[in-house]
């Protein structure tokens, strides 16, 4: 099984890729070296000086974040990204049955459930 790896600004896991943006990469080298990183964390790393700190910059890193995590997902990588309310984002490693599970939303896994449901034969008359 290909491990997940991060070199140069890409996501490799086997022979499949993805190119980070600046923003993507600078986060996930501050998850990569801390267990919890809170979004003031992120923001000062992204934006050292405050002048250059957009309005929105609470949506700016949860929209990378989001785009990150995808990215992961589409790799099947060894990881993800998850969000504890009140702590912070932490980088956590998931056996490959614990990914969609946890990353699907409830709709999604309730028509999939249901996708999967055997139909008992009927009798012939």
């Amino acid at each position: 099984m290909a491990s997940t790896r991060y070199s140069r600004g890409r996501i490799w896991n086997g022979e499949k890729s993805f190119k980070l943006s600046n923003q993507q990469r600078d986060i996930l080298l501050l998850l990569m070296q801390s267990k919890q990183v809170s979004l003031e964390s992120f923001s000062e790393c992204l934006w050292p000086h405050p002048d250059d700190m957009p309005d929105a910059w609470k949506e700016v890193i949860r929209v990378v974040v989001r785009q990150l995590k995808k990215k992961l997902l589409a790799l099947d990588a060894d990881y993800t990204i998850t969000c504890k309310y009140g702590r912070g984002y932490s980088l956590e490693e998931l056996g490959k049955e614990d990914v969609l599970p946890r990353l699907l939303p409830p709709a999604t896994k309730r028509v999939n459930q249901l996708n999967n449901f055997a139909i008992p034969a009927l009798p012939n008359r």
